[in-house]
C-alpha cells in the first residue's frame, strides 16, 4: 500500500520543522538570536503541532481516497451503489461525507430518480463495509509505520542535529 500523499506530507512537514527550528535560533541575516528556554519550548511545541496537524490531515485524505476507490471498484463490479448509499457508507466508515458533486458524477445514474431504489441488500452493504474497514485498518498500520520511520529519521537527521548543536553553542 503506497500512501503518496502521506509520504509527501511527512517530507514537507519535517522540512518545515527544520526551517522553523533554524528560525528560532537565527534571524533572517543568520545572526544568533536564540531566546530563553521557555520561549524555545513554546516555539517548538507550536512547530511540532503544525507537523502533527499536517500529518493528521494527510492520513484523513488517504482514508477518504481509500474508501472512495473501494466504492468505485464495487460499482465497477456491478454493485448498485447510489450517491445516497455512498454518502451513508462514507459517514459510517470515515465519519464524514464525500464531496457531493464528485459522488454524483461517479455514482449517479442519468435518469435515475429517488423512486428507483437500489437493489443492494443489507448483507451486501455489511460485507462491503467490512472489507473496506479491513483496508482502512491496513492503511492505518502502514501510516503509523511511515510516521514512526519519519520521526526516527528526523531524530537522526544531520540538519536537526546541526541546529541543536548551534543552539548548544549559543547557550555557551
Amino acid at each position: 500500500m503506497e500512501l503518496n500523499d502521506l509520504k509527501q506530507t511527512l517530507k514537507t512537514a519535517y522540512l518545515q520543522l527544520a526551517d522553523d527550528m533554524y528560525a528560532i535560533g537565527r534571524d533572517a541575516s543568520g545572526a544568533a538570536i536564540l531566546p530563553d528556554d521557555g520561549t524555545v519550548t513554546d516555539l517548538m511545541r507550536s512547530a511540532a503541532g503544525k507537523v502533527g496537524a499536517k500529518v493528521s490531515a494527510s492520513v484523513k485524505r488517504e482514508k477518504r481516497r481509500c474508501v472512495f476507490e473501494a466504492l468505485q471498484q464495487a460499482k465497477q463490479q456491478q454493485m448498485d451503489l447510489t450517491p445516497t448509499i455512498v454518502q451513508h457508507m462514507a459517514v459510517r466508515l470515515i465519519g464524514r461525507h464525500f464531496d457531493n458533486k464528485q459522488v454524483i458524477v461517479t455514482f449517479g445514474t442519468p435518469g435515475r430518480t429517488a423512486a428507483d431504489k437500489s437493489k443492494l441488500s443489507p448483507r451486501d452493504t455489511i460485507v462491503l463495509e467490512a472489507s473496506i474497514k479491513s483496508q482502512l485498518r491496513d492503511l492505518e498500520m502502514v501510516a503509523e509505520q511511515m510516521k514512526d520511520k519519519a520521526k526516527v529519521d528526523w531524530v537522526k537527521s544531520a540538519r536537526r542535529n546541526d541546529i541543536l548543536d548551534d543552539w548548544r553553542r549559543q547557550r555557551g
